[in-house]
């Protein structure tokens, strides 16, 4: 293979596995699409070793990557750039969960591929990419909603979960600031495209990683990552678990709406406390965030529950349920994001356990008021776009 092929090879397997904070520029330009002509690319769901197939469950579908004693299999590390350090494996090292690119003509009817050669990382290597990868953005990054934007001295003002009711944090756009945009209805950096400071809006929900100041009142981005997103909630009218789609009367239009349930929505109950603890603080700003109940189990290596990436893994741990548990007449909150279409949706996070808060006696404020327009409560929205 040709040595200038290598990054066009590698770059969209890398940012299959990838948070925004870790890639490079050169991942930045490179988003997979799942099949197309020359490969497939996707996680492993089977290996049939007698029948010399794997099948491969890509964002376009499954695909069944057909193998003979010529197809050739690679090792390469998450966040490797070129297949220069690549180690040769065999077909027994591949295992279900792994992320692989299975190259060679992808059939007409795009359900095979004839795999020259499979380009392999391993699922242990990736889950401990992501952790560094989080970790990396709770010491380095900041999440919020964009305030202020300045195109002429290129400076963003961002209003965060700890900034709130104090100074926006200045972001300082520079030459090297690497800017993107999440898709229509993706928080998937995978999904997310190249942008730049014009496209940003004023409401968006913004992460950068980068410097922050000794003050924490300016911060200097490496990369940026921005989107539109959507809060909406009501009772829940109809319910499709074959096709995983909720209908719902969203009380601040009065209109209906169809909720898509994927893989990647996070499903869960808040708790009693935590919903007492919110009417309780329910006549205070939306800045002021309820602290979680008392026997909340925090992360050991937790710093504060003021922290955006606390306020994931508080919302991570609140009982998980299915689309089996909703049930008719039940209140649900969902954030989303901004896709072209307002009746429709696919929730990134959705909660129930709040039908005391819908039902609110007259002049007090209801959940779109009280938990603000990001937020469950604030701030848990901000800080989950983009990390997983």
């Amino acid at each position: 293979m040709r040595t200038f092929l290598l990054p066009m090879l590698v770059a969209p397997i890398v940012a299959f596995t990838s948070a925004p904070m870790t890639c490079s520029a050169q991942t930045q330009n490179t988003s997979p699409s799942g099949i197309a002509p020359t490969y497939a690319l996707g996680e492993v769901v089977r290996i049939n070793s007698s029948g010399h197939q794997i099948t491969i469950r890509t964002k376009d579908g499954e695909i069944a990557a057909l193998l003979d004693d010529k197809t050739g299999f690679l090792r390469i590390q998450p966040g490797e750039q070129t297949l220069k350090n690549a180690q040769q494996i065999s077909l027994t090292e591949v295992e279900v969960g792994d992320v692989v690119m299975a190259r060679g003509k992808v059939s007409d009817d795009k359900k095979s591929v004839t795999a020259r050669q499979v380009v392999v990382m391993k699922k242990a290597e990736i889950a401990q990419k992501r952790q560094h990868s989080r970790e990396e953005w709770r010491t380095r990054g900041i999440a919020g909603r964009v305030s202020a934007i300045s195109q002429e001295t290129k400076e963003v003002k961002v209003i965060t979960s700890s900034t709130a009711g104090q100074p926006p944090v200045t972001l300082a756009i520079t030459g090297k600031t690497v800017i993107r945009r999440y898709a229509s209805d993706s928080i998937e950096y995978s999904d997310s495209r190249p942008s730049s400071l014009q496209e940003l809006k004023v409401g968006d929900q913004l992460r950068a990683l980068g410097e922050k100041s000794a003050d924490g009142l300016s911060f200097t981005p490496e990369v940026i990552i921005s989107g539109s997103f959507r809060m909406v909630g009501g009772a829940v009218t109809a319910i499709d678990v074959a096709t995983r789609e909720i209908t719902i009367n969203d009380i601040p239009t009065k209109k209906p709406v169809k909720i898509t349930i994927n893989e990647k929505s996070m499903l869960r109950r808040v708790p009693a406390e935590l919903v007492n603890a919110l009417k309780q603080k329910s006549t205070r700003s939306n800045s002021a965030r309820p602290r979680p109940p008392a026997n909340a189990s925090k992360p050991a290596d937790a710093k504060s529950s003021s922290d955006a990436g606390d306020m994931q893994d508080l919302f991570e741990q609140f009982p998980a349920i299915t689309i089996g548990d909703i049930k008719s007449g039940i209140m649900i909150l969902v954030a989303s994001s901004m896709g072209e279409d307002p009746s429709r949706v696919t929730a990134i996070m959705l909660a129930t356990g709040l039908d005391t808060l819908f039902n609110r006696p007259a002049g007090q404020p209801r959940p779109s008021q009280l938990l603000g327009p990001v937020g469950l409560p604030s701030g848990i929205f901000d800080s989950l776009i983009g990390v997983q």
